[in-house]
């Protein structure tokens, strides 16, 4: 099923817009009258599950045998128009929606170029604070409870495929260094405690994050040093 995304972009084919790559023995061209649908915009990503769905324009009925095909990813088809599109290198994708006519030619009626790109790696933030800061807020990190995630450059949030496995949560105290380990996003009780103690001043380290990708694979990301004022 197709991801429900708030950015979701639909792509319509319209006129006679054609790739270079994937000239198909037998199939004639038309203006478009199909679309392809994905619900991360006009891009792939590589090593992730990209949902495309391909159909008719609601006021076209007459085709069948509606499928897809791409020149730079592999298509899996699933149920009622959608595929699922895999890359693992490359710039650029092309998927291409053929259709059998009532007269039983077949008809090409989208043509979709798509760019691949990395999927961004998250950064992690804490009561709205990212690694780009230094400083935060007394008020508001004494009240924090988990550790989230941040996605600069990518066009949608990914918080449903990435998730913190584990981290540490560090300050000096009476001089001496006090870790709390914490698992998942949630911080552990100690490491609230540890927060509701802090003082303006002092200096707070989320340290060894540690995430897994939408393939399940671990990861370590940034850590964060915000001094508290």
């Amino acid at each position: 099923m197709i991801n429900n995304v708030i950015l979701a972009f639909l792509l319509v084919i319209v006129g006679n817009v054609y790739g270079q790559n994937l000239d198909l023995p037998g199939v004639t061209k038309k203006p478009a009258t199909g679309i392809v649908f994905n619900a991360d915009m006009n891009v792939l990503y590589q090593d992730y599950d990209n949902h495309i769905q391909v159909s008719t324009l609601p006021c076209v009925a007459e085709f069948s045998n509606i499928s897809a095909i791409c020149s730079g990813c592999s298509l899996s088809k699933k149920e009622n128009g959608n595929y699922i599109a895999s890359v693992n290198t490359g710039k650029t994708a092309t998927i291409v929606v053929t259709g059998i006519a009532a007269g039983g030619q077949k008809v090409e009626i989208a043509r979709q170029e798509f760019r691949i790109k990395r999927l961004p790696t998250p950064t992690p933030t804490i009561v709205g604070v990212g690694v780009e800061a230094s400083t935060v807020e007394i008020g508001k990190i004494k009240v924090a409870s988990v550790l989230s995630l941040d996605w600069k450059g990518c066009p949608f949030k990914a918080t449903r495929w990435w998730t913190i496995s584990k981290f540490t949560v560090s300050i000096v105290k009476n001089g001496q260094v006090a870790e709390a380990k914490c698992k998942g996003s949630r911080l552990s009780g100690i490491a609230q405690n540890y927060l509701k103690g802090l003082k303006k001043g002092q200096k707070l380290y989320i340290e060894d994050v540690w995430v897994k990708d939408p393939k399940g694979k671990a990861q370590k990301i940034p850590s964060m040093i915000l001094k508290v004022i």
